[in-house]
């Protein structure tokens, strides 16, 4: 109770900017887990 006595709701600048880092997050794992994909499963059938 007492932690959410002291939470308070967030201005619209501070929750865009929340929700744009967490977006650029799961883009970026994304990414990476693409890449990942395309080393391990299709450039073995280039070569």
């Amino acid at each position: 109770m007492r932690v959410l006595k002291l939470t308070k709701k967030p201005s619209r600048e501070e929750f865009l900017t929340i929700a744009k880092v967490a977006g650029l997050g799961i883009l970026a794992i994304g990414v990476i887990g693409f890449l990942i994909y395309v080393l391990l499963v299709e450039m073995p059938k280039w070569v």
